[in-house]
């Protein structure tokens, strides 16, 4: 932020566009150099919030692997952390009597990181030329680069004047610097992240410090913030080794500095004036609020690998905090460093609420655990970004005009006059009270030995951090990883020294490689890039565990030191079954575990045919009676439920409306149908409808990410019944798993009349471990555990059908598969009529019949038959061994009345 000499509270947006600029009528020339590295800054703010729109899967910006993975670091190091470098640059040059410009050397260091991403974006780099270092080296270089060039500028001012905001803003360099290279250093983001917070809460508070000094008038007040700014960064240090007792006490003490802030602040009192000031103080209110939230949450909430909290928490201070300070200070900061005045309009309100909004929504979306909300509220943010940017174009285009009507213009002394109360350097022109108590302040011993205590700190902090970095390269395997990353390592290991990052690309359900092979003691990293049109992961048997991430997104994944062969998978259901798996060889391996782990878990007690059969005695029956005609608007929900197949034995079923087989459509020829499907479960699904022929499926037919919803629309040009199922790779587990359902459209004037009709849909399921997914080696080998009429093995054998002697009975039969044919046959009985698929074989002939409709899967028809006798008749697969596993039931007729 800007730092002006005097209180928050003499500020009003007079200060803002510098009386002193409508005193002359001289040209002030435009500072170019210093305008294109502002530019350079709304680029990186532009590149950073649209890769937030590919980390998020609010959609694909683009296709490149890495630009999900840049978010964190352009907007932390191209957008924040060059604005803060610009802006000190401005005042170091104005504030010096030789009007040094080297500082300039930190925010255009900040630029060349964001063009190395966007020269990377291009021409899509993974991995350097030649070597097996990831492509973020080369930013992650230059950004460590441009945070040591800050710290220069920082060192260089306190050589000026020894204050203490300049002290906490050096160790925020500090913070910066060394967040800046474990990320180059191949540290993955998550753990790098806390650093890189930490840089800008530091700022942040010396910043402050220097703008609100007349409110710190207690002795103990500078003192505790150097002291509680030094203890952050050794609880840096302790969260790199162990992540739960180090996410606790940088909550603790980032807590502590920012209520001391808050206590301190003008902005307490400055919130209730009206304009600019009270618009300052506010947002600043706002900014400390959402600081202290995610100490809270860093106190209080486990933030492991994939947890909601802990993205709150990082963007309450990404975010709330630091976005928040900047738009109380924007109509400062940009007049400072583009001698243009940038006068103050409520409109900045807009992007502030916004901004506060959707932070609000990722802690609700926390709280209630729905993802949902969260991504609202990461929606809401992203459009208050560029809403900000759009609010500071508008009023610098404002200000133009404004000034051109009163004919007014700037004038370099006037900018010149204002950045020179920015510089930290005292001059004559200070107020009295100011020398006064500053005098006052040298003279107490107090002060004195506090400050030799806060220095001596400062030097063992600094000492700390840089053995710690020191140990985890030479000795990477000491380290407790951060429960925010996905590494692992052996206490016992002997690292080689060798760090190797493999490279896998995930693609039409395979990955490039199916091995890689790697040095005993090698400190291996995975990047992985997602090129499938779905979500994947990929897990190892050595127990560490990777994100899933979307379609084109990209993540890190480190192993740590490997010293045997070691399995890669995605575990996504189905997945690995469909050739996601890959090994990493290591040469030299003490221990030989090439043999792949085993298929799927089995059940050590399947459930019997007795079972079965008690089980489908106590639940309620899937009404088999055909549906009255369906509305033309239909809503299917999908939910993970899970489903009792017997009472001691349960499977997770992926369902439509709760239900399998879903429920039936039923309509005729010409009708226009609006299905609505929701997808409330925790992965990609869609619906694949056999009756439509309204245009490319994969347009139709895409697959709807969690929490979203799809409306298909088909109209119904034949008639027949017609499978419905999700498509979703591996298709057959999916389909296996309950995702079913039929479609039955008949002619524009109907069908010969008949007394009943009912609906029979024949699936195979395939049972896993208790509370399972689909077996899909089974399915593989199609050796289905249970076959069903309507989704329950033996249900109509417990709850028979009805009809009486001498009434016309039509079945309309689906074989849904997955895998499995169908003979349907009634023992005892023979159709006159049957009507597969497109034509009739029988119909209504005297002296014709037939015993069975065969249909393979994804095939239906119906058939007729009229019973001559009362009695209970059996329906039946007719491949014997599949009734057996329940494709049966009893159909009973009684006396007619």
């Amino acid at each position: 932020m800007l730092t002006l000499r005097g209180s928050m509270g003499d500020m009003s947006e007079k200060n803002a566009t510098s009386p002193a600029m409508r005193k002359t009528n001289a040209l002030v020339p435009l500072p170019k150099w210093r305008v294109v590295l502002l530019i350079m800054v709304g680029v990186a703010v532009v590149l950073g919030t649209l890769s937030a729109i590919n980390r998020s899967s609010l959609g694909v910006v683009t296709s490149r692997a890495p630009f999900a993975d840049v978010h964190g670091p352009l907007m932390i190091f191209g957008f924040l952390g060059t604005a803060i470098s610009l802006e000190r640059a401005v005042a170091f040059q104005t504030g010096g009597a030789t009007k040094p410009r080297w500082g300039f050397v930190a925010p255009a260091l900040g630029v060349l990181g964001s063009i190395c991403i966007l020269t990377e974006l291009v021409f899509g780099v993974s991995t350097l030329p030649g070597t097996a270092l990831g492509w973020w080296v080369i930013p992650g270089v230059v950004w460590t680069t441009h945070m040591i060039a800050l710290s220069c500028v920082y060192v260089a001012i306190w050589k000026r004047q020894h204050s203490i905001s300049v002290l906490i803003q050096l160790l925020a360099a500090i913070a910066g610097v060394l967040g800046a290279f474990i990320w180059a250093y191949g540290v993955s983001a998550a753990r790098a992240t806390p650093w890189w917070l930490i840089f800008l809460v530091l700022s942040i508070i010396g910043e402050r410090l220097e703008l609100s000094h007349v409110a710190f008038v207690a002795p103990w007040v500078e003192p505790a913030l150097i002291g509680l700014s030094i203890t952050n960064l050794v609880s840096l240090c302790v969260l790199y080794f162990d992540t739960t007792i180090g996410y606790v006490a940088l909550g603790v003490n980032m807590g502590f500095l920012l209520c001391i802030m808050l206590y301190n602040d003008t902005a307490i009192r400055t919130f209730k004036l009206p304009r600019f000031t009270g618009f300052m103080g506010r947002s600043m209110l706002l900014a400390y609020f959402w600081g202290l939230t995610a100490a809270l949450i860093w106190i209080f909430v486990p933030v492991g690998s994939g947890s909601l909290f802990a993205d709150v928490a990082i963007h309450a201070i990404a975010l709330g905090f630091t976005v928040s300070m900047v738009i109380a200070h924007v109509s400062i900061i940009v007049p400072a460093i583009t001698r243009r005045g940038l006068p103050y309009s409520p409109v900045f309100f807009l992007p502030l609420l916004l901004l506060n909004a959707g932070v609000l929504l990722r802690l609700i979306g926390a709280i209630i655990n729905n993802t949902l909300v969260w991504k609202s509220g990461d929606l809401v943010s992203i459009i208050a970004v560029f809403a900000l940017m759009l609010c500071i174009i508008g009023s610098a285009v404002w200000g133009v005009i404004r000034r051109r009507r009163s004919g007014h213009r700037n004038v370099s002394r006037s900018v010149s006059q204002s950045a020179h109360h920015r510089t930290p350097i005292p001059t004559r022109h200070e107020t009295h009270s100011r020398i006064g108590r500053k005098t006052a302040l040298e003279n107490d011993p107090v002060h004195a030995h506090l400050m030799t205590i806060s220095a001596t700190a400062t030097t063992l902090t600094v000492i700390v951090t840089i053995l710690c970095i020191v140990i985890s390269t030479v000795r990477p395997d000491l380290a407790q990883h951060s429960s925010l990353d996905t590494s692992h390592t052996s206490s016992s290991t002997v690292a080689s020294g060798r760090k190797i990052t493999l490279t896998l690309v995930a693609h039409d359900m395979s990955f490039n490689k199916k091995s890689f092979t790697v040095s005993t003691g090698d400190d291996v990293t995975v990047t992985f890039i997602n090129n499938d049109s779905q979500s994947h992961n990929v897990v190892f048997s050595n127990g560490v565990v990777g994100k899933t991430i979307g379609a084109h997104q990209s993540t890190k994944v480190r192993l740590g030191v490997l010293t045997k062969n070691t399995e890669g998978w995605c575990s996504l259901p189905g997945h690995k079954q469909m050739g996601m798996d890959f090994w990493i060889y290591v040469t030299g391996s003490t221990q030989n575990s090439q043999t792949s782990s085993s298929s799927a878990t089995q059940s050590s007690h399947l459930p019997t045919q007795s079972e079965l059969k008690n089980y489908a005695q106590k639940t309620s029956v899937h009404s088999a009676v055909l549906p009255q005609p369906s509305q033309h608007d239909v809503t299917f929900t999908i939910h993970e439920n899970t489903v009792k197949i017997t009472d001691n034995f349960a499977q997770k079923m992926w369902q439509y409306n709760d239900s399998t087989p879903a429920p039936t459509i039923r309509g005729t020829v010409g009708d226009t149908f609006h299905v609505t499907v929701k997808n409330e479960t925790h992965m990609e699904h869609n619906v694949d409808f056999h009756a439509g022929l309204d245009g490319n499926p994969q347009n139709l037919m895409g697959l709807i990410k969690p929490g979203k919803s799809r409306i298909y629309t088909f109209t119904a040009q034949r008639m027949g019944i017609w499978l419905y199922h999700c498509s979703n790779m591996p298709m057959s587990q999916h389909m296996a798993n309950g995702m079913i359902g039929a479609v039955i459209i008949e002619p524009k004037d109907g069908l010969a009349q008949v007394d009943h009709e009912y609906v029979l849909v024949q699936s195979d399921q395939y049972l896993s471990s208790p509370g399972g997914t689909a077996d899909t080696t089974k399915l593989s080998h199609i050796q289905p555990d249970i076959v069903s009429f309507n989704g329950r093995a033996y249900q109509y054998d417990a709850h028979p059908l009805d009809a009486k002697v001498g009434e016309r009975v039509r079945f309309w039969i689906l074989n849904a598969g997955p895998n499995i044919p169908l003979a349907f046959h009634i023992v005892g009985a023979q159709f006159d009529t049957i009507w597969k698929e497109g034509a009739y074989t029988v119909n209504r002939q005297a002296g014709l019949g037939s015993q069975t409709l065969d249909l393979m899967a994804s095939q239906g028809g119906f058939v007729e038959t009229v019973f001559s006798y009362p009695g209970d008749y059996t329906f039946l697969n007719h491949i014997a061994s599949y009734a057996e596993k329940g494709a049966h039931g009893i159909i009973h007729i009684s006396e007619a009345q």
